[in-house]
């Protein structure tokens, strides 16, 4: 365990500790699909597979806890100032990763879209994931990977 000192030491506030540890998690899943996207065997579809490895961040506890984190900030100025801060690094990071994927020399179109869409996307769709009687996902990331693919590998199209 830790003492208390030591926690409060480097976490001053419950805010901090809670966007702390979430924004940990968000770390390990960026190393998580980097790692992944890197062993991917160049054959296959690199943009299915970007996609169903968001998806599977979106559709678990890592999404719903983010999420309650965000509604728990509307009505706590100190909790909102550190899920911005850490939704700010995830962001950025989450940009660096997709320039690495798809150069923006080589994927124009996509340079200033693919991410924020992407997230809209999986956004949108996460949170339908969360009603019991709604199945539709797997049905709409799949419609996704075809738009995707479109809007990154041919831009003409």
């Amino acid at each position: 365990g830790v003492s208390l000192g030591a926690l409060l030491h480097h976490f001053p506030s419950k805010a901090d500790l809670l966007a702390a540890a979430v924004g940990h998690v968000l770390e390990r899943r960026h190393a998580e699909f980097r790692k992944s996207m890197a062993n991917l065997d160049p054959g296959l579809d690199r943009v299915g597979a970007a996609i169903d490895l968001l998806w599977s961040a979106f559709s678990g506890p890592t999404f719903t806890a983010w999420l309650e984190l965000w509604v728990a900030a509307r009505t706590d100025p100190e909790l909102a100032a550190a899920v911005v801060a850490v939704d700010e690094q995830f962001v950025e990071t989450s940009q660096e990763l997709f320039r690495e994927l798809f150069p923006p020399a080589e994927y124009p179109e996509a340079a200033a879209l693919g991410l924020p869409l992407t997230f809209a996307v999986m956004d949108g769709v996460a949170l339908q994931h969360l009603v019991p009687y709604r199945n539709d996902g797997p049905a709409t990331i799949d419609a996704f990977k075809t738009v995707a693919r479109r809007l990154l590998e041919d831009p003409d199209s």
